[in-house]
């Protein structure tokens, strides 16, 4: 039987959500995807002792099949895949140690990376910001409502990725 569970995936504390996804399989909740309108999926199950990793796949083609076949020979199997992220399992065995999806300097790349897609977004969303606040400023709007409701919602998303700027670039040093 599935089960779909909605959970908000912050990308600056993806070891949190590890950590959940460890606690779901011990109860017998099986990580079998994911899909942005309907949240994880699940599978009831035997619980069993796992451990999850997010990691960002390769934008690259040529080097997606290298990543899966790295990581699938040090022991750990694709579960969900939410576009740029893939989660990660691996069976934990009492007597035998957990070989990490990635050493310390990839995780680092990895939230550096992230930080300067956010950065990016924040950019792109400055411009029309600007010219919506422009137009507020100048009175020269012709849709005041539309153009109040546009400076407001960019801020918020400006003050938002900006937060996650802040706890990524964290996770990066």
């Amino acid at each position: 039987m599935e089960v779909h569970q909605r959970r908000l995936l912050r990308q600056w504390d993806l070891e949190a959500h590890e950590t959940w996804l460890a606690e779901q399989a011990r109860k017998g909740m099986h990580l079998s995807g994911s899909s942005f309108l309907r949240g994880f999926r699940f599978k009831r199950g035997e619980p069993g002792n796992f451990a999850f990793c997010w990691d960002r796949s390769p934008k690259d083609q040529r080097e997606f099949a290298a990543y899966i076949n790295r990581r699938v020979a040090s022991g750990w199997a694709p579960v969900a895949d939410t576009g740029a992220l893939v989660c990660w399992r691996r069976a934990l065995a009492p007597a035998a140690p957990l070989v990490p999806l990635r050493d310390a300097g990839e995780t680092r790349a990895m939230y550096r990376n992230m930080a300067k897609e956010y950065l990016f977004c924040s950019a792109i969303t400055l411009l029309p910001l600007a010219n919506a606040a422009s137009r507020m400023l100048g009175g020269k709007s012709s849709w005041p409502l539309v153009d109040t409701g546009l400076v407001i919602g960019a801020s918020l998303y400006i003050a938002g990725t900006a937060y996650a700027i802040v706890r990524i670039k964290g996770r990066a040093q």
